[in-house]
């Protein structure tokens, strides 16, 4: 069975934020009964060997072939994200609060959530890298002793040549970065040494995480949740649908389902969450980023939907049917930032306009005030001294 990193202990909430990261196991505090049974068939390795030096390390792990080395950090990756987006419900846990169930993500959280996803796709690119995976293996084993070497950190991701990870890690406050960056080292340390000194079947062990009952029965909760959505009944549909996702968590097709529930019903947050859940255990699958970047878009982050919906077309670039529908969602994404961009110039238009008016008024104002004052001056000369009297007297107050 899959163990946890030693030194750090296990956190019971369901929605652990990134500050809370150093508490959580990288693998899911709740397993089933079921599921645990069937681990144990699979998760059988050889006596862990001796030890040898991280270089000895990396030479192991990049003399394997290089599609079996990417297999195995979209595994990771998605081993890596665990903690955060795909824990298990545990049924012995009684929860009212809706937000126990369902993330929702705010542009902050999915900052953050996008930089570690950016770092394991860069880890994907260098598999096969001895000098970038003995950078992963050193860092690490640094943390694990409590020292942080911030420049080898940062010269490790300028050796990747991935100037725009970097800026957006300045950006992060410090907890934030080195929350998510501690998750990403330990992750990847871990199984790259189990797969190496323990041949560690990575790829069975991954696809026998959950039982054949459990995903049985998950399917049945997405039809009945299918079935639900085809009545319109979208709060229902959701209800299945989480069902469904309780028992088989990293089945990314659910997560699109319960996207567009909540898409329909206004939970815009909710569906940036599972729009995000399903790209990253699928990045391929068209309809994940299609739900994440019409989230975004009904959110008013038009640019950054517009941003995403490209991403997602290099993503998918090997589906062409799925490609157009991102296509066709491209052309709707340009067309509502251009409507948004005229409706905040009209405003502008508008309100220096009103500025104007509100500026001449006043300047005609002032001169029929100019034209009575003049007016009055006359008719006092004609009356002489009684008006004069009173003007200066006016005129002393106001200097005081």
């Amino acid at each position: 069975m899959i163990q946890g990193i030693r030194g750090i202990r296990s956190c019971s909430m369901e929605n652990p934020t990134f500050e809370e990261i150093r508490y959580i196991s990288l693998y899911s505090p709740y397993i089933r009964p079921c599921c645990e049974l069937m681990r144990g068939t699979f998760h059988e390795c050889s006596p862990k060997k001796h030890e040898p030096a991280i270089g000895d390390i990396c030479k192991m792990w990049c003399s394997k072939p290089v599609f079996q080395l990417q297999t195995y950090c979209d595994i990771i990756k998605i081993c890596t994200f665990r903690p955060l987006l795909f824990v298990p419900h545990d049924p012995s846990k009684k929860c009212h609060d809706p937000s126990c169930q369902f993330d929702e993500l705010n542009m902050e959280k999915l900052c953050q959530i996008e930089i570690l996803e950016d770092i394991t796709e860069l880890v994907k690119k260098f598999a096969d890298d001895q000098l970038f995976i003995s950078g992963i293996l050193t860092t690490e084993t640094d943390l694990e002793k409590g020292i942080l070497r911030t420049s080898e950190v940062l010269e490790w991701m300028k050796y990747a040549d991935h100037i725009g990870i970097l800026q957006k890690l300045r950006k992060l406050a410090d907890y934030c970065c080195w929350s998510i960056l501690k998750l990403f080292f330990s992750a990847y340390k871990h199984y790259i040494s189990k797969v190496t000194l323990e041949d560690y079947n990575l790829v069975e062990a991954f696809e026998s995480y959950y039982c054949d009952n459990c995903m049985m029965n998950s399917e049945n909760m997405k039809k009945r949740g299918n079935e639900a959505f085809a009545k319109e009944k979208f709060d229902t549909a959701v209800t299945f649908y989480t069902k469904a996702i309780e028992l088989w968590p990293e089945n990314h097709f659910l997560y699109g389902n319960r996207a567009l529930c909540f898409l329909r019903i206004g939970q815009y947050r909710k569906a940036l969450c599972d729009g995000k859940r399903a790209i990253i255990l699928k990045p391929c699958w068209p309809k994940g980023h299609y739900r994440f970047c019409d989230a975004l878009s009904f959110l008013g982050e038009h640019r950054k939907a517009l941003e995403a919906n490209e991403r997602g077309q290099d993503q998918c670039r090997e589906n062409p049917e799925g490609l157009k529908g991102l296509l066709e969602q491209h052309e709707k994404l340009k067309n509502q930032m251009e409507e948004a961009r005229g409706i905040k110039q009209n405003k502008h238009r508008l309100k220096k306009q009103l500025s104007q008016k509100n500026s001449s008024e006043y300047v005609s104002f002032g001169n029929q005030e100019s034209k009575k004052e003049t007016k009055n001056q006359k008719l006092c000369d004609s009356h002489h001294h009684p008006c004069q009297q009173k003007q200066t007297n006016v005129s002393y107050k106001s200097m005081y």
